[in-house]
């Protein structure tokens, strides 16, 4: 099915629908594939089951099983395969980066070669070449440009952030100093566990184990307590 100028113009597959001038134009044998916009998917040649509603959505070349919704979503895409784009401009830089989700516009915006990025919120995750990374959250990550394995909830969270590798953030602005680090809320939260938040202990995690130096006087120091829990938020 076709209606516009030049819409499916080159198809000999099946299954194909396109709407708009140039939609689809490009198509030859790739099957299952959907276009709605002026020249959405407008470079497919042999991809499969993509699916784009808007201006320039998708502008795919070879990938499958794309989804992009919104003018320019997806635009640049060529080979990245299974990326989700929904809103203006989603992931609109994106070439190679494949299993990408960006919902919200501009959100992945600079992504090019990334994979498995998760981004929710406007202008958010503002990645190049980083994998791995969630983002939710207005700005969430948007200063992220290589770092790999980040995860950021709440506005802002993280959004200094452009190297750094395996950090977590938790609410509106908490930000880290370096890799592998974990952050709850910024410098005005006050963070409450009922229970204590530990290290894991393990001997197969240790080495050089050897007899405390610590002697009586330590132990004599102690002063344990009996108690029993009564909490506030309970009556």
């Amino acid at each position: 099915t076709a209606s516009g100028y030049h819409a499916l113009l080159n198809y000999l597959g099946s299954n194909g629908v396109a709407y708009g001038v140039e939609a689809l134009t490009s198509l030859t044998s790739g099957v299952n594939n959907t276009a709605v916009g002026y020249q959405a998917l407008r470079n497919v040649t042999t991809a499969n089951s993509n699916t784009a509603l808007g201006l320039g959505a998708g502008k795919v070349t070879t990938a499958a099983q794309g989804t992009f919704i919104g003018d320019s979503a997806g635009f640049a895409t060529t080979t990245g395969a299974a990326n989700t784009a929904l809103g203006y401009n989603a992931l609109v830089a994106n070439q190679t980066g494949a299993n990408n989700t960006a919902i919200g516009a501009q959100t992945l915006i600079s992504n090019i070669s990334g994979s498995r990025n998760v981004s929710l919120g406007r202008v958010t995750l503002l990645n190049a070449t980083g994998s791995d990374n969630t983002a939710i959250g207005t700005t969430a990550l948007n200063a992220c440009t290589t770092g790999n394995f980040n995860s950021a909830l709440g506005g802002q969270a993280l959004d200094t952030l452009t190297t750094f590798d395996n950090c977590t953030g938790l609410g509106y602005g908490s930000q880290v100093t370096g890799s592998n680090q974990v952050q709850l809320g910024d410098s005005s939260t006050t963070t409450y566990a009922y229970g204590a938040v530990q290290n894991r202990s393990d001997a197969r995690d240790k080495a050089d184990v050897k007899p405390t130096s610590l002697g009586l006087d330590f132990i004599n120091s102690l002063r344990p307590v009996d108690f029993k829990w009564d909490l506030r938020e309970d009556y």
